[in-house]
């Protein structure tokens, strides 16, 4: 995709790309997860559709259990995901996840019904029923969604593609996961990491660091289950600090003060019971940009500026 940064547009004459315009604009990355409290993941072998559960061609009663699931647990979110030719090739049971921070639990649907049977509710809740569903695994989930937007099928296909190379069966195709403008974008679960503007070639260098139970911060959208500010104060935290460990920092508090910036503090796993304290301030940005490829005029987008960071005391 040969482009012109000044305009977003590609030199093939196709019009606006939002990742362009977004690039070329020096949008900040990180602070911009999308902050979803509970996933409800659903394998579904077709082409996703702009608004993949209702295009879809499940059956209504699947769509009205997840949609009265995502409804009852507030920011929740329903992805679907595919393997292209998976279960044509192997006959496997459709698979059926739940991540929630700290854990996810995978299920086996010999027909898809049967999602109907699960109470969703209690599994975000670690009811004990569903411990044997509890699983280790890391869930990589591509957006490849070129209905939604096509930056992400332009630019997510290839990651997808070169990361079933480097981890194989733990790497899905999904819907929309906001945020095309950062194509490719994906996100890992159960941890919540999301991450953008990933290369193809950087795929086996993610997965490495991953495996390693690091941050790889030049690709660092943030942590889906955090607030904006508190994702960006992760981010400087880290940057400033050297501290790229999955486990590395916990948010301890995040508080926002009457003149709108942002006081996070965060304890270090190496330094148990202190705390950094990190101030951000959230702004509209100088620059404006489009969302989404369709989107015919440019606006502004928040921006998160580092005010101080402390260190323990």
């Amino acid at each position: 995709m040969a482009n012109n940064a000044a305009t977003g547009k590609s030199d093939a004459g196709e019009g606006r790309w939002c990742s362009l315009v977004s690039l070329a604009a020096g949008e900040q990355l990180f602070g911009t997860a999308t902050r979803v409290t509970a996933w409800f993941v659903l394998e579904d072998d077709h082409t996703f559709g702009a608004e993949a559960l209702a295009d879809s061609a499940l059956p209504d009663a699947v769509k009205a259990h997840l949609n009265a699931a995502a409804k009852a647990v507030p920011g929740s979110r329903v992805q679907l995901i595919r393997q292209p030719g998976r279960a044509a090739k192997s006959g496997a049971a459709r698979a059926f996840f739940v991540a929630v921070p700290g854990a996810l639990y995978r299920f086996a649907l010999d027909d898809v019904m049967n999602v109907t049977a699960l109470d969703l509710q209690a599994i975000v809740s670690h009811d004990p029923r569903f411990g044997p569903n509890r699983v280790t695994d890391t869930l990589w989930l591509v957006c490849v969604n070129g209905k939604r937007d096509r930056c992400c099928a332009k630019l997510g296909a290839p990651l997808y593609d070169a990361l079933r190379r480097e981890a194989g069966a733990s790497i899905w195709q999904t819907s929309h996961i906001g945020g095309h403008r950062f194509a490719a974008t994906l996100a890992m679960l159960p941890h919540g990491l999301m991450y953008g503007r990933v290369p193809s070639n950087e795929a086996g260098a993610l997965v490495r660091e991953h495996a390693a139970r690091r941050i790889a911060l030049d690709f660092y959208r943030g942590c889906s289950y955090d607030d904006e500010p508190v994702q960006a104060a992760d981010y400087y935290l880290r940057r400033e600090t050297g501290i790229l460990s999955l486990d590395g920092l916990t948010c301890r508090s995040a508080i926002r003060q009457d003149d709108g910036f942002w006081r996070v503090q965060f304890e270090a796993a190496e330094r148990p019971g202190a705390c950094f304290e990190v101030v951000v301030e959230p702004a509209p940005s100088a620059f404006q940009i489009a969302k989404s490829c369709a989107d015919a005029a440019l606006a502004p987008v928040t921006q998160h500026r580092l005010v101080e960071l402390r260190p323990p005391g």
